[in-house]
């Protein structure tokens, strides 16, 4: 009946086909367009009496709405996260030179620091957003105090994913075993380690999409002269401890 009455009017007939037609192209165009991730720095700087804070990091952005609310979420929690640092960090710092300017030795010259730097591991819109977080601290004495912290959202399940997201042994001994081995064939420094690496003791953990990166913070594994130490184990070698 609906076709009957459309051919005795075949110019508004052909007219709803054309816009139909137009409306499905649309949205196949509009669902198979690739989804981009864009990255822009964000630099803070900051400095009082007794801290300096310098901080550089990577925040993420996308024309696709669903995927930046994830974005923004994700953005906002490191945020969050290193505010919260900063703010510990220039509590204690008020609190050390009021006491030692109270004391016999007097205010020091030097100041608290905080300084946060970051680096994109692996940006995958289909999958898995990988941040590895290098925070350096100076609270006195000869050295400042560096360490790494990962940050892996899952765009697929909608959150951050912990060691415990990642990994599903219960039993790490095969697991720390190939740590060890992959270390030792990577080690061109020959550094001298007074702990082996296993994955519990792995600071940071990255993921990029044919490797897991297990990252160890100074004085970890080895001493503080070795710097970070980074084994990066190829995912079909510990396939079935991998989780996600």
């Amino acid at each position: 009946m609906i076709i009957k009455r459309s051919l005795q009017n075949p110019e508004k007939f052909c007219s709803s086909i054309t816009s139909t037609l137009l409306l499905v192209l649309l949205c196949f165009t509009s669902c198979s367009q690739p989804v981009k991730i864009k990255s822009d720095i964000r630099v803070q700087n900051q400095e009082t009496k007794d801290m300096e804070l310098n901080t550089k990091m990577t925040l993420l952005s996308s024309a696709n709405k669903k995927v930046n609310t994830d974005l923004e979420s994700f953005n906002t929690l490191r945020i969050r996260q290193v505010k919260e640092d900063a703010d510990t960090l220039r509590q204690e710092a008020t609190a050390c030179f009021l006491e030692l300017a109270q004391s016999k030795y007097g205010r020091p010259e030097w100041k608290y620091s905080y300084y946060v730097r970051d680096t994109l591991i692996n940006v995958n819109p289909k999958s898995i957003i990988s941040i590895l977080q290098t925070e350096s601290t100076f609270a006195g004495g000869a050295h400042p105090n560096t360490i790494y912290k990962a940050y892996n959202y899952d765009l697929k399940k909608h959150r951050v994913l912990t060691k415990k997201d990642i990994f599903k042994t219960s039993d790490s001994k095969e697991l720390n075993t190939i740590l060890y081995n992959t270390f030792q064939n990577q080690n061109s420094l020959e550094i001298e380690l007074f702990n082996k690496p296993t994955l519990e003791t792995a600071d940071a953990v990255c993921l990029t999409e044919n490797q897991i990166i297990f990252v160890y913070n100074p004085y970890t594994l080895a001493c503080y002269a070795a710097g970070v130490i980074k084994i990066r184990v190829n995912k079909s070698l510990i396939s079935k401890y991998i989780a996600y």
